[in-house]
């Protein structure tokens, strides 16, 4: 998660820095552009787990399952398709909660 963090700055920084960006998250104050902090972590975060998933399968694999994915098909060593189920299982929670995908 530290790569989805250190990026976060700059998704949050674009409302500071490009005046034509002005989104503003439902449920937060209106007065000024703003990409909440959890927001702007998930964003990247996807894209983040297919890339590292062949470095650590088993630990993709472990925080998929703890999200609720069906891990059964994915073997312990297979990089490639343990960062792609944790990807997804992030997605749909992010798609079922109403997050902007980007």
């Amino acid at each position: 998660v530290h790569l989805p963090h250190g990026m976060s700055y700059a998704i949050s920084g674009m409302c500071k820095i490009l005046p034509h960006v002005q989104y503003r998250h439902p449920g937060y104050p209106a007065d000024h552009p703003l990409v909440p902090h959890g927001i702007s972590v998930a964003l990247p975060a996807p894209a983040v787990f297919r890339l590292t998933g062949p470095a650590a399968p088993q630990r993709h694999i472990a925080a998929a399952q703890a999200l609720g994915a069906d891990v059964s098909r994915v073997a312990s060593d297979d990089g490639e398709h343990a960062g792609a189920v944790l990807a997804d299982t992030v997605l749909g929670i992010m798609q079922r909660l109403d997050v902007p995908l980007g």
